[in-house]
């Protein structure tokens, strides 16, 4: 709020984004209480990012609603091989947003290989190739 007071941004100008670190979707690890989650929707937080998720997850709280959320899971970047979901690497992402906020592109990043170096996690279902796999996937963010 103080942000749009003291200058001339308007609420349509920003996204704002949530960040914190139990995911809300996982049953083990997870945050039980999501109540909360409709307070962020209510104050227009679009997206929000989590960590503690040790595998690559997205999801989609209220899909059918205009205040829709999207929740990316920040994969497991500083984990020991103990801690990884069996045959999953370690992972991060990189978020690139368009200037308008109309796409949110995550880039997902594998260490597949302890110390190793860093690559592209070719999870992604690439349309009209079924064993072909992208790095990346888009969030299309509605106004």
């Amino acid at each position: 709020e103080r942000a749009i007071v003291n200058t001339d941004v308007e609420p349509g100008d920003y996204l704002r984004i949530g960040v914190w670190h139990h995911p809300v979707a996982d049953v083990e690890r997870g945050i039980r209480n999501r109540e909360f989650l409709g307070n962020l929707q209510t104050n227009r937080v679009r997206v929000c990012l989590t960590g503690d998720v040790h595998e690559m997850r997205r999801e989609l709280i209220n899909y059918w609603h205009d205040d829709r959320m999207h929740v990316i899971g920040a994969g497991s970047f500083g984990s020991k091989g103990q801690d990884l979901s069996e045959g999953s690497p370690r992972l991060y992402n990189l978020l690139e947003i368009e200037r308008d906020f109309s796409r949110i592109r995550v880039h997902t990043r594998q260490q597949p290989k302890p110390n190793g170096a860093w690559k592209g996690w070719k999870e992604w279902p690439m349309p009209g190739h079924e064993e072909a796999g992208l790095s990346y996937f888009d969030i299309h963010l509605t106004r």
